[in-house]
């Protein structure tokens, strides 16, 4: 019956005029684009994926607006446009083929927007329906850590960072939520780890220091880092520590930080009397 089928379709293809060819051809490759151009947002070649887009935009067929909205909101997501990436979301909350992807997107989104119970029950839908989807795990996480869930946000946490072969963004996601619960030694941990996959990230970097400042540890200099660079991360690790506490850790990374640059010395000896009554310590 397959085979037969087939026969058919193939039949009604060679007796039908070209231009039915021409648009079964054209889904194919506009699907195609779409994965493209997916890849380009997540990729981050922002550039890239919009003038594809426009180009989409200009050939799309009636059966292509759904992937093209899908895409724009990827788009206007990763740039942070995250009401327009709502507004283009909300067509496709419900579109079998879309429907995880939208509510991957639009719960994001929401949950930047500070709407955190419309984002969690997005999610957690997105979480049933898509498991392997570590977007939607990783804001899970970050949204139930908002709510004080924390033995749950760290299911979600472990989850995204499985299905995402333990990506950077989710690493600093859990570091970030553990310092912010005060376990400064383990949020060092996952900030190493994170630090291993993107040695070059500052943001990686400087949550690490304020973790390691916390537990009375120094901060460790690259072999590539600039002074002015070092300078700064002193400042900050040192004043990490006296906010939490560790006052001669504190004291000693900022005399360092003066010691280093004189550029830095006003701001690192500012923070020594802000923290210490208003004496400067040698």
């Amino acid at each position: 019956m397959r085979g037969l089928s087939f026969f058919l379709l193939l039949v009604f293809l060679l007796q039908t005029p070209g231009t039915l060819w021409a648009t079964v051809t054209e889904q194919h490759a506009q699907s195609g684009r779409g994965a493209i151009i997916e890849a380009a947002i997540e990729g981050g070649r922002l550039v890239q994926a919009s003038e594809m887009l426009s180009e989409m935009r200009k050939r799309h067929l009636d059966s292509e607006k759904a992937e093209l909205e899908i895409l724009e909101a990827e788009l206007a997501i990763t740039r942070k446009d995250d009401q327009r990436a709502i507004k283009l979301f909300a067509n496709h909350l419900y579109h079998p083929q879309y429907l995880c992807r939208a509510k991957e997107g639009s719960g994001i989104a929401r949950a930047r927007s500070g709407e955190w119970q419309a984002a969690m029950e997005l999610l957690a839908d997105v979480t049933i329906k898509c498991p392997d989807r570590w977007k939607a795990w990783n804001m899970m996480g970050i949204s139930l850590a908002h709510f004080g869930k924390f033995q749950a946000s760290r299911y979600a946490f472990d989850t995204a960072l499985f299905r995402s072969d333990y990506s950077p963004v989710v690493l600093n996601n859990l570091g970030y939520s553990l310092l912010a619960r005060q376990e400064y030694a383990e949020a060092a941990e996952i900030f190493e780890m994170a630090i291993v996959k993107q040695p070059e990230n500052e943001r990686l970097q400087n949550n690490l220091d304020i973790a390691r400042a916390a537990i009375g540890e120094a901060p460790k200099r690259s072999t590539k880092e600039s002074q002015s660079r070092w300078v700064e991360r002193l400042t900050n690790s040192g004043y990490a520590a006296l906010l939490t506490g560790n006052k001669q850790a504190g004291i000693a990374l900022l005399s360092n930080a003066v010691i280093g640059s004189s550029s830095m010395a006003s701001k690192a000896a500012a923070n020594m009397r802000l923290k210490t009554g208003g004496v400067d310590k040698p």
